[in-house]
């Protein structure tokens, strides 16, 4: 149970049920509660060992660098990953995959995700899209690359599903034949959107599958 959620009512909840279940005298309950609350802390530590299984120093050190400034921007690498894809156009569609290329290019193990149970995937990934970069620095160092792996497995899975969306409106805008003048502006700029295709092609390739197989695409 505390590999699936950390909400301490359900962790007590399932914690006297069991005990009742092999028949064990209720113990007060704020005893039940320091149980509850030890086994969720050791299920977060499980959790975040998982997700940061195999990274090298330098690894942690990318990691840590999402929340720096990037250079000629105005602010961090993980609020640039954060935002808004924005309405269907080339270029939005263009901004979709230099944020997939770059975490790419970060080369992280995010398969490691498979073995974390979705919904503390999702919650983890959610803390790394809310929190401010000042808070995420706070996390001691397990908690903090542990949650930015939860967010960049969750973001890159996102972008690719908006990068499909897209593409495939483009795509349709450019057969539209209602639709001349984005017609026109596609076809001006054909050369830098099969370069961008090529690489979305392989980099959304194995997401693709694992949606059509109904397997989990890390």
């Amino acid at each position: 149970m505390a590999m699936k959620t950390d909400q301490g009512h359900l962790l007590v909840e399932a914690l006297i049920t069991e005990m009742r279940k092999r028949k064990i005298i209720l113990p007060a309950i704020y005893a039940v509660e320091h149980v509850a609350w030890a086994v969720r802390e050791r299920a977060h530590r499980k959790i975040f060992k998982q997700l940061t299984r195999n990274l090298t120093p330098s690894q942690c050190k990318q990691l840590d660098k999402l929340l720096s400034v990037g250079k000629g921007y105005k602010f961090s690498y993980l609020s640039w990953l954060r935002q808004p894809s924005g309405v269907v156009s080339v270029k939005n569609f263009h901004k979709i995959m230099d944020r997939i290329e770059f975490i790419q290019k970060l080369n992280l193990p995010l398969e490691n995700g498979r073995e974390v149970h979705q919904n503390r995937l999702l919650q983890m990934a959610r803390e790394g899209s809310r929190y401010s970069n000042q808070h995420l620095s706070r996390f001691y160092e397990l908690k903090r690359h542990a949650t930015l792996m939860a967010f960049l497995i969750h973001i890159y899975a996102f972008l690719t599903d908006q990068g499909i969306e897209m593409l495939e409106k483009l795509m349709g805008r450019m057969f539209n034949h209602g639709e001349k003048k984005h017609k026109e502006h596609f076809q001006k700029d054909g050369k830098a959107i099969n370069e961008k295709v090529r690489l979305y092609a392989k980099v959304g390739k194995a997401l693709i599958e694992a949606k059509e197989l109904e397997q989990d695409p890390f």
